[in-house]
């Protein structure tokens, strides 16, 4: 049920909430799945979307003859046909894991007339850059630049390490890694217990569809399900 609020309060009703349901046509559905799709959501949030305001209109059609016939009429709309998706090597993964989580050690400055400027930490000394800049958001490139090519120290929050592997070799979604506590970790072993996640994430979680490699996960299984995580 969290998945069909998410999805009508998300993707229909700002869309079609406005619409009688008599007056409702099968151009007006069509258009409105293109707009969702141009909107840059998925493949198969869009189908998910669509099955469930085809469900709906089947009733109004079949009990309540709101409707001579169901608009929903698109071949193929509610199908999730979704190409297999990039992976990403182990080398990148731990590569990814080591960026997450790094921010550069400084601040944003602001002179008159809006412009702006930076100081940074390089070996442990607060220096000022000669740079000025006519944006606070070209001050803050600028200072992310100088943390990635090493010319400013970086501060490094590890969680965000542990998360991308996590997720990673674990299978974890979304809402199953932050939905994880200590104890579900048994560091003796390196294994986590994954728990069902309800609410909001679950929703989000399920509606995003989450692939590994190209396939879909198997939760056939109910209850805990339990993930080995390599030692980086």
């Amino acid at each position: 049920m969290d998945l069909y609020h998410w999805l009508l309060h998300k993707h229909i009703e700002p869309h079609l909430g406005g619409v009688l349901v008599g007056k409702l046509t099968t151009r007006m559905v069509r258009e409105w799945r293109a707009q969702l799709l141009a909107n840059s959501a998925s493949v198969s949030v869009a189908a998910k979307a669509y099955r469930l305001l085809r469900a709906v209109l089947t009733t109004a059609v079949e009990d309540d003859k709101i409707l001579p016939r169901n608009p929903c009429r698109i071949r193929g709309a509610g199908s999730e046909n979704a190409g297999a998706r990039p992976v990403l090597t182990v080398a990148q993964v731990f590569e990814l894991a080591g960026l997450v989580g790094r921010r550069p050690i400084g601040n944003i400055r602001s002179y008159r007339a809006a412009a702006t400027g930076s100081d940074f930490s390089r070996h442990g000394e607060m220096r000022t850059s000669p740079e000025i800049y006519g944006t606070r958001q070209e001050a803050e490139r600028a200072l992310w630049r100088l943390g990635s090519d090493g010319r400013a120290d970086v501060s490094h929050d590890r969680r965000f390490y542990a998360l991308v592997l996590l997720a990673t070799f674990g299978s974890l979604r979304w809402g199953e890694a932050t939905a994880l506590r200590g104890c579900d970790l048994d560091l003796g072993t390196g294994a986590v217990s994954e728990h069902e996640v309800r609410g909001a994430d679950r929703a989000i979680t399920d509606a995003t569809d989450t692939q590994v490699q190209g396939q879909k996960r198997d939760d056939g299984d109910d209850g805990a399900a339990g993930a080995l995580v390599p030692a980086g």
